[in-house]
């Protein structure tokens, strides 16, 4: 015969247990969204460091390299084929 007691205490506990922690960490997130801790500025700057959301990233596309590579390909195939 199964305990099903114990079995399904445990699972309610659990429950409260993750709710809790879910709510809690939710919590913290929102405040601190609100109010961000400052920057840090290393000794060598004058600036702050920047956060992740204030970095820029490059844009996807075809490089410099890359256009002046093709016309290059093109002609070595033109000179083998002559």
């Amino acid at each position: 015969m199964p305990r099903r007691f114990g079995t399904s205490a445990l699972k309610a506990m659990d429950l409260a247990v993750c709710k809790t922690a879910a709510l809690t960490f939710n919590t913290i997130q929102f405040f601190n969204k609100r109010n961000p801790n400052p920057s840090f500025t290393p000794k060598w700057s004058d600036k702050p460091l920047l956060k992740s959301w204030e970095k820029t990233k490059p844009t996807i596309g075809v490089s410099a390299r890359d256009r002046l590579a093709v016309p290059r390909l093109r002609e070595g195939c033109a000179a083998k084929r002559s």
